[in-house]
């Protein structure tokens, strides 16, 4: 009796399992794939991971033209004094910023008068020179001399003598200008007694 009940059994598991096979509507939801997971691996430790290309970056560094706003500019006398029909003097161009900042090549210089600091004769010719690039830390100073022609040693009718009250001085390679007070005389005719300058030098 015993085996036959089991038999019965076995033929009703059989029997519901051959339903469920057949029947394409069971209830049941169907079975899905589970979506893959991203995983990291953790570094070993102790182990240096080289960046990418893209987060490497080179940092450049350059010391930029000095400008107007950062220089002292004054005037000084020459220790040899001039030559004939000149007198020498030196522009003196002092960094006082909190920055290195380089200059290079020739000044612009002229003389101004009245209060408009309107220019009077022609601006001072450049005398050829070695033009090198001059670093200045913050507190150095370098010089560019200049040469004041004698107004006295033409004729008055040609030069037009009037008192100037000082000289306009544009660093190099700046266009922002500076006035340095030099109280002389100085001809107001152009190309009449002209200064002339020379490049910076630290020297």
């Amino acid at each position: 009796m015993r085996r036959t009940i089991i038999a019965v059994g076995a033929g009703l598991v059989l029997a519901a399992g051959g339903c469920a096979s057949s029947n394409g509507d069971s209830g049941a939801a169907p079975a899905t794939t589970p979506p893959a997971t991203a995983t990291t691996t953790p570094d070993t430790a102790g182990a240096t991971v080289a960046p990418t290309p893209s987060a490497t970056r080179t940092m450049t560094t350059s010391v930029k033209s000095c400008l107007s706003k950062n220089l002292e500019v004054t005037v000084v006398a020459d220790a040899g004094g001039g030559s004939a029909g000149h007198t020498t003097e030196n522009i003196v161009f002092a960094n006082k910023s909190g920055l290195a900042c380089t200059l290079y090549g020739y000044p612009g210089v002229s003389f101004v008068a009245g209060d408009q600091g309107k220019q009077v004769g022609s601006a001072f010719t450049r005398t050829p020179g070695e033009k090198r690039k001059v670093t200045l830390e913050p507190g150095d100073k370098v010089r560019a001399a200049i040469q004041i022609a004698n107004y006295q040693n033409v004729d008055a009718a040609s030069c037009k003598p009037v008192q100037v009250r000082g000289l306009r001085v544009y660093p190099p390679n700046e266009t922002a200008a500076v006035f340095v007070a030099q109280p002389q005389t100085a001809c107001s005719a152009p190309n009449q007694a002209a200064g002339q300058v020379q490049p910076v030098t630290a020297e």
